[in-house]
């Protein structure tokens, strides 16, 4: 069935929010964009508690594992910043002639960040030095998830080289960014990926308008859903991972049942279409940010 929105959360003078992250224990999202600034609430009770300017346009938010640190990457000018969540100070800052990144995560130990964009890099998260790199040559890398145990990095990428890599997911070493396999089958670029909570599932999110569920051990997929002729963004596993949800261009997320493929809820009322989704630990709250369009806010539904 449908699902209205239960609450928003409103950055103040910002007209654009296509990044959002949330703390691990689901108290704490934070969300950036073209305004140059990353704004941080308290979830439950919606207040703000900060707003962190002078960040350049945020192109990927994530925060380390104990909540304390909040990574951030910026395109211009290109930088990778590590910012102490509590006070707003800049702790890492790493200038690069590059693009920014598409798509930041920690590690599970927190000891390193990954980040997506031209290829894969695999920064010291305290130092910001680049401890390894990934090169694609002619495709670039959209999406980038840590396995559970951080054995393994999924990186999801683009379709501007037809031939794979391009439209695949490539699952590199977590320490050194060799390849270790590759998930072939979606026939448009690969716009998000996710880990399962026992790390032995991957969902990918396409342009081809699918969702893919993949078993990590076969490098096989299990699973294609279709979601209804909708570009999905973005792609998220439940917690007990019984539900995949996917970030759509029709300004819906989209809640599948994982293991029959079947829709069991299409999340409505976000102005754009939506972009980035995270989820709450307890798998309750969706919060869903994104738009070409002036959309300042983060939308929250209950499910």
């Amino acid at each position: 069935g449908l699902v209205s929105p239960t609450g928003s959360l409103t950055a103040k003078d910002v007209k654009t929010l296509n990044e959002v992250a949330i703390t691990a224990d689901g108290r704490t999202i934070a969300a950036g964009g073209l305004d140059s600034t990353i704004t941080l609430w308290d979830l439950a009770t919606g207040r703000a508690l900060r707003t962190i300017d002078r960040t350049g346009w945020v192109s990927a938010l994530a925060f380390s594992p104990d909540g304390g640190l909040m990574a951030s990457s910026s395109s211009s000018p290109g930088l990778l910043l590590v910012w102490d969540a509590a006070t707003g100070r800049v702790k890492v800052n790493v200038r690069s002639g590059e693009f920014g990144a598409n798509s930041l995560v920690y590690s599970p130990d927190g000891r390193t960040i990954a980040g997506a964009n031209p290829g894969a890099k695999l920064f010291d998260a305290a130092t910001g030095r680049t401890l390894a790199t990934f090169d694609l040559g002619h495709s670039g890398v959209n999406a980038v998830a840590y396995s559970p145990d951080g054995k393994l990095i999924a990186v999801g990428v683009d379709g501007f080289y037809k031939k794979p890599p391009g439209n695949t997911v490539q699952l590199l070493d977590g320490r050194t960014l060799r390849k270790r396999g590759q998930l072939t089958g979606h026939t448009e670029s690969v716009t998000g990926v996710a880990f399962s909570s026992d790390g032995k599932r991957l969902a990918s999110s396409s342009a081809d308008k699918t969702v893919r569920i993949w078993d990590v051990a076969t490098r096989r997929s299990v699973r294609v859903i279709k979601a209804g002729g909708a570009n999905v963004k973005d792609v998220k596993l439940s917690p007990d991972g019984s539900s995949v949800l996917g970030a759509c261009n029709d300004r819906t997320v989209r809640i599948w049942n994982a293991a029959t493929g079947a829709l069991t809820a299409t999340l409505v009322g976000h102005s754009q279409p939506v972009e980035k989704i995270v989820l709450t630990p307890d798998g309750r709250t969706v919060a869903g940010v994104g738009g070409s369009k002036p959309d300042g806010t983060v939308t929250l539904w209950k499910v």
